[in-house]
């Protein structure tokens, strides 16, 4: 049986995760909240599955994306030297 913290903590959990969900369905959330809901789900221990369809459109739209992979310097890695 559980205890009434355990019962709060679930509580909470579960309105964080709604919370989330709702953030990710209104569409383009920014990047502070992709990163809270990246953080959250390693840390509930959920892992992607590498062949699934969500997965494997993912790996497409990157492999589309127009970088090159060439030693030249970027205005990016300039600044750090």
């Amino acid at each position: 049986m559980a205890t009434a913290k355990q019962s709060r903590i679930e509580t909470l959990h579960r309105y964080f995760t709604e919370a989330l969900i709702t953030a990710l369905e209104a569409g383009d959330p920014p990047a502070p909240t992709l990163s809270v809901i990246r953080s959250f789900l390693s840390d509930s221990g959920v892992k992607p599955v590498n062949d699934s369809p969500t997965h494997q459109r993912l790996a497409r739209a990157f492999a589309d994306l127009p970088f090159k992979d060439t030693d030249e310097p970027t205005a990016t890695n300039q600044k750090a030297n």
